[in-house]
């Protein structure tokens, strides 16, 4: 994959462009040009979703870019997920974690990018994920996260404004000198799933164990076993945004 930093600030503009057209998702180049990120289009085939080859991927690794993943529209394949874990540390620095959209990429390990618009970095992000079931191509899904609802060390209610349909929630609870920590969230299939014949409840199987190791990350680093390295997301961050 591309060594480009992994946090992003980009014009107002450039981010929400995105959401005029499916066409127009694949994606940000960070580009030393005026300082900011240049938005590239890249056509989608109408056929529908197509596996292609990345340039920055090892020979023989497909993979599908976002511009040609579609989602399913029926709520019955629609998948649920949660994972929970509880962390010796006060709960304002478990909230501060995720309530920081660069803190995300150092246990999240299915994100990949995250890009800020300049005007409203706090509460919108643009994510790029990366998934791969079995052997299969590896799938980008994108989509914009809005922070719909803060509440100070209670909950954070999120929702997507565009790519993947997803919405959900983390709250955070005192419990025996330390925070419990929930993530909750639900989001629809891609149709490709349905074309490999992968079910809901597969992909949340599958799901339930990255998130799960996912919170064992999230506990060591905030219990002070696993030391965060924040350069390329400060540094990133503090160019894009100069």
């Amino acid at each position: 994959m591309s060594c480009l930093p992994r946090l992003r600030v980009l014009p107002c503009s450039a981010c929400y462009s995105l959401s005029s057209s499916r066409n127009s998702a694949k994606k940000f180049l960070h580009s030393p040009q005026n300082h900011k990120c240049r938005l590239v289009r890249v056509a989608a085939a109408a056929t529908g979703p197509t596996p292609t080859q990345d340039p920055d991927q090892e020979e023989g690794q497909d993979y599908t870019p976002c511009d040609f993943v579609i989602y399913c529209k029926d709520p019955v394949d629609t998948c649920h997920h949660e994972a929970g874990i509880w962390i010796s540390a006060p709960i304002a620095k478990c909230f501060k974690m995720w309530n920081e959209w660069g803190n995300l990429l150092h246990f999240l390990d299915l994100v990949g990018d995250i890009h800020l618009a300049e005007h409203n970095k706090d509460t919108h992000a643009l994510f790029f994920c990366y998934y791969r079931w079995a052997l299969y191509p590896i799938l980008e899904i994108a989509f914009i996260l809005e922070k719909e609802e803060v509440v100070e060390n209670k909950v954070i209610k999120f929702k997507s404004l565009w790519g993947m349909p997803l919405k959900g929630l983390v709250e955070f609870r005192e419990q025996d000198g330390g925070t419990y920590v929930e993530l909750r969230f639900e989001h629809l299939m891609p149709v490709l799933f349905k074309e490999y014949k992968i079910g809901v409840m597969a992909v949340e199987s599958d799901m339930k164990k990255i998130l799960s190791e996912n919170m064992v990350v999230l506990k060591d680093i905030l219990e002070g076993r696993l030391a965060i390295d924040d350069t390329d997301v400060t540094s990133a961050a503090g160019k894009s945004s100069s």
